[in-house]
């Protein structure tokens, strides 16, 4: 592709050519005078005219250096290249190059080259400035600056008409720095940009909270107390410098409000959405905006989370955040049809410095979401309160094993109230006996049978059946239902895989009795056989919560194909070399009990 013409992206053709006097007469535009001003006009336009393109290709390639030279025999004008950055992806390797003239990078050029895993070249991009004689030397001394220098080089600048021989260098201070460019003839300044645009928002946040972080408990002697919301070197050590992703930037502020949150300002007391110009959202706990930012972050960082599990269409709209919605200490959500009001209370500690207040009341907005008009009832709203306090104690427990039973560690255990623990001892008749209409108590029951089998299952995929669960959710639905809805969700996710560690739970704390728990007997309850990822492919592993005295394995012949006398309680089975088919696992306990499983290998 011929340079100064301008290319439609992912096609190499010209769609435009240098006028002819012949065209210019078409037009009515024959005086030689008049003629050549526009002849002169394009020739100017089009000689200015950058190279830009993308375009497919199939081309074998042996590395980097048959890449490079594929690259400048078929990209016109291209006189060198400098790597800037090669990535890798699940589709291939990225080659990043400047353009180069005279051995110098040519600033702002692009020559991208993508790569398959076997290094055939099947697309890339190329953005070259016009051909134009390069003015200037390196003639004035490299700059000197006092301001903190993080990257220093020198190449060719376009100026909107020519190539000028430059000095770039980067500085960094607290607005983030600039990217300077140098006449390196004169030593003059001719372009500074802001490098602040490249860095992320930041601000801090207590994270989950100063209590768990400080791996100790709320007092007063040790600085680890409200004290009236007053800071003081303690809680400030214990703050985290997050990234503030997702923020809107709007006539060059940022304020908190993203795509799954938005800070508010509903109810007294007052406080309007904090904004930022550079991006920086650096406060203490005794600064008002301090729990906003605390809000932002952990809401944002779950429902992430959340995406990266598949729930991406949970919640349609960003649910709306007071930060200081509520002089009491207490928290709510109220649901509408777009994303709902979370309003947090400041009295006693602030419930925004707590990320497990903060997911509890988000985790109602999930559940409206995903169930909207369906809380009523008293169990229903008790399975609520409870898969709140699961996503507050989950959270906890992925980043601390720290008091992580101890749901709201900060703003609760202490004198202000009691808090909660996701490791309820009683059974759910005895909570109802014990105390009758109390949704937070009957919702603990629920959450610790969540727990426990989260604890036995991979992470993301106890997650994944436990919100995946809410979109069963109906209005006056039982305990019992909310029970067999989130086994639904597991065999329509996982084929059954993990129905037996839930239903262990659920008949434990009698959520379920009688004969939904007909199929666990009382060794299986106790002996419990776990074996995962199925169908296998190249290993799985056995957990068995007994004594083993051996372990081995059968294909489909009744050929012993592996045999393990060792087993103590863990252990991965190798079976890269078992072709795909359906075997039999054969579990002995000590006191020779056997349990056999079908394990089906997939190629």
């Amino acid at each position: 592709m011929k340079k100064n013409k301008f290319v439609l992206e992912h096609s190499p053709k010209t769609i435009f050519n240098r006028p002819s006097i012949i065209s210019m007469r078409f037009f009515g535009l024959a005086k030689p005078r008049l003629l050549i001003l526009i002849v002169m006009f394009f020739e100017a336009y089009f000689s200015a005219a950058q190279t830009e393109y993308f375009t497919q290709t199939v081309v074998a390639l042996k590395n980097e250096s048959d890449l490079k030279k594929y690259l400048l025999e078929n990209v016109t004008g291209l006189e060198g290249l400098r790597l800037n950055a090669v990535k890798s992806s699940p589709v291939g390797l990225h080659y990043d190059y400047f353009a180069t003239r005279n051995g110098k990078i040519v600033y702002g050029t692009s020559v991208k080259a993508h790569v398959n895993r076997d290094f055939t070249l099947y697309a890339y991009h190329v953005f070259l400035w016009p051909p134009s004689e390069t003015t200037g030397t390196w003639s004035a001394p490299f700059p000197e600056l006092k301001a903190k220098v993080v990257a220093a080089d020198s190449g060719y600048k376009w100026d909107g008409r020519r190539l000028f021989a430059a000095y770039r260098i980067e500085t960094y201070d607290h607005d983030g720095g600039d990217e300077i460019f140098f006449d390196a003839k004169t030593g003059q300044i001719r372009q500074r940009l802001p490098r602040a645009v490249r860095q992320s928002p930041r601000g801090y946040v207590f994270h989950p909270d100063p209590v768990t972080a400080a791996f100790s408990t709320y007092d007063c002697s040790t600085d680890l107390c409200d004290n009236d919301d007053q800071t003081n070197p303690t809680l400030d050590a214990l703050r985290v410098e997050v990234k503030l992703e997702g923020l809107t930037f709007e006539d060059s502020v940022y304020s908190l409000a993203g795509p799954y949150v938005a800070i508010v300002d509903v109810a007294p007391p007052a406080r309007p959405r904090p904004v930022s110009t550079d991006g920086m959202f650096f406060f203490d706990r005794s600064h008002p905006d301090f729990e906003a930012v605390n809000i932002y972050f952990h809401i944002h960082r779950y429902r992430k989370y959340l995406d990266s599990l598949g729930l991406t269409g949970i919640c349609e709209h960003p649910v709306k955040a007071d930060a200081r919605g509520s002089f009491g200490d207490n928290s709510f959500f109220t649901s509408d049809d777009s994303g709902g009001l979370l309003q947090f209370g400041v009295g006693g500690v602030d419930d925004g410095e707590d990320a497990d207040v903060i997911l509890h009341e988000y985790a109602h907005a999930l559940s409206a979401c995903a169930a909207p008009g369906t809380n009523e009832g008293f169990e229903r709203k008790a399975a609520d309160e409870g898969f709140g306090d699961y996503v507050a104690a989950s959270t906890s427990y992925d980043l601390s094993p720290y008091r992580w039973a101890d749901i709201f560690t900060w703003d609760g255990h202490n004198e202000f109230w009691a808090g909660r623990s996701a490791q309820e001892p009683r059974t759910w008749p005895q909570v109802l006996a014990q105390s009758s209409n109390n949704i937070y108590s009957a919702g603990t029951v629920w959450a610790g049978a969540l727990i426990n089998a989260r604890r036995k299952i991979p992470k993301k995929e106890a997650d994944l059946v436990v919100v995946t669960a809410q979109y069963f959710n109906a209005r006056n639905m039982s305990m019992r239902s909310a029970a067999h809805a989130l086994l639904t969700a597991d065999s329509l996710i996982n084929q059954r895989r993990y129905r037996r560690i839930f239903l262990e739970e659920f008949c434990r704390t009698q959520i379920l009795t009688d004969l939904d728990c007909a199929p666990l007997s009382r060794n299986d309850l106790n002996n419990l056989v776990r074996v995962y990822p199925l169908p296998a492919r190249k290993s799985f592993v056995v957990e068995f919560q007994g004594s083993v005295g051996k372990l081995s394995l059968f294909d489909a012949t009744g050929k012993t194909v592996y045999d393990n006398p060792q087993y103590r309680n863990e252990t991965t089975v190798n079976i890269e070399t078992l072709p795909a088919g359906m075997y039999i696992l054969s579990v002995t306990d000590s006191a020779n009990g056997v349990q056999r499983l079908k394990i089906p290998v997939a190629p």
